[in-house]
């Protein structure tokens, strides 16, 4: 296991992956309006808190632009590993110190893991650097602040405890992301291909995004149930449930009937 995340950390495409989450992370300070604008000399009466600007809350032009890289962001680091190790003949060294099934499993494990926080450190890079400009006062309903709809994921805890209400919806793109890096890996076992591994999951979210945008309005997609302020429906539960049903199938019969 531990090989594995040294790996990924010496890899050029990890490098690029935490490069790219940075700079959305502060690129939110423009197109937010923060930079020249913030601090002001007085915050009394002004409506303004970091957790109504926070990047999960108020979709400006990052928010877009991450929601779109999403899946790249995800699988970028990790997903195509597998493939690498296939096309190179490295998995044969592997799999003579483990077995196959073990070698899948802790792939499988580290994709989740390294997928999950590449993404989440867009949202985490995002309310830092917001920390810098913008005071971390209670949020008010009666002023001009973002609100989170009566219909969207508990409004009640976001105007109550923010931040614990941030560390959950952090939690869902953690958890989204490591679905999606785990597609990748599993893509890239089964097709030995690290441009598809890639390529798919991107695809693959955004025809059930458009598939579901075709019976429900956007909020029901599955990209906004994880990446936002929308509730978790079932189709995400599903989402989830079939991504660790198709991770367990892979390890136990992908692994025992793949010949090397």
């Amino acid at each position: 296991m531990n090989a594995i995340f040294f790996r990924v950390f010496r890899r050029k495409q990890f490098i690029a992956g935490i490069i790219i989450s940075i700079l959305l992370g502060i690129s939110s300070l423009q197109t937010y309006g923060i930079i020249g604008n913030f601090p002001q000399q007085s915050y009394i009466g002004y409506p303004v808190s970091i957790y109504s600007l926070q990047m999960l809350v108020l979709p400006l032009p990052t928010f877009v632009i991450f929601k779109f890289l999403f899946p790249i962001i995800s699988t970028v680091a990790v997903g195509d590993l597998i493939a690498e190790d296939f096309s190179t003949g490295y998995i044969k060294s592997l799999v003579s110190h483990l077995t196959l099934k073990k070698y899948l499993k802790n792939n499988f494990i580290a994709s989740f893991v390294i997928g999950g926080s590449i993404s989440s450190l867009v949202v985490i890079i995002n309310f830092i650097t917001l920390m810098m400009f913008v005071p971390v006062v209670p949020l008010n309903r009666y002023y001009s602040m973002f609100l989170v709809d009566s219909q969207e994921f508990f409004p009640s805890l976001y105007y109550d405890h923010s931040f614990i209400y941030w560390l959950i919806r952090l939690g869902l793109v953690f958890i989204f992301a490591g679905c999606i890096s785990i597609i990748a890996s599993i893509v890239s076992f089964y097709f030995k291909n690290r441009y598809i591994a890639i390529a798919t999951p991107m695809i693959l979210i955004m025809l059930i995004d458009m598939m579901i945008r075709l019976i429900e309005s956007d909020p029901y997609t599955i990209s906004s149930q994880f990446i936002g302020t929308e509730k978790l429906q079932i189709t995400g539960v599903l989402f989830v449930s079939l991504t660790i049903l198709a991770t367990i199938f892979t390890v136990f019969y992908g692994a025992k009937n793949n010949e090397l």
